[in-house]
């Protein structure tokens, strides 16, 4: 049904969705909730921003929805699917979500990166 509606909410927000994404799921939430209470423990020093690093981002709903709910994080998401990067970059700018998307597979679109945290939530298909 999100297919044809091209549509899919995640953490109260909308996401485009198409077939070159796969639909966010209401579980992955959970994931979005212990990364944000992660990051207020990692809590920078003033000034100091915490840098987080997305593998395999899909429709962006992870990366877009930590960027809008933890203010000052630099997030950045990758996707070997530049069609999937497509549809990232468009609910990151309807959302207004400050999200640098690289294309490439798994941690290489990161290398000499550091960051202080690593998200992922891979598809279960072959």
């Amino acid at each position: 049904a999100q297919y044809i509606t091209g549509e899919q909410e995640f953490y109260g927000r909308p996401f485009e969705v198409t077939p070159a994404v796969l639909i966010p799921r209401p579980e992955t939430e959970l994931l979005v909730e212990a990364v944000l209470k992660y990051g207020n423990q990692l809590a920078p020093q003033p000034g100091e921003r915490l840098t987080a690093v997305e593998i395999g981002t899909g429709s962006g709903a992870i990366a877009v929805t930590l960027v809008l709910e933890a203010k000052g994080l630099r997030m950045l998401a990758s996707d070997i699917s530049p069609q999937a990067l497509d549809v990232a970059r468009r609910n990151a700018s309807r959302l207004g979500a400050d999200v640098e998307f690289r294309q490439g597979n798994l941690l290489e679109p990161f290398a000499g990166l550091a960051p202080d945290m690593i998200v992922s939530n891979p598809p279960y298909i072959p």
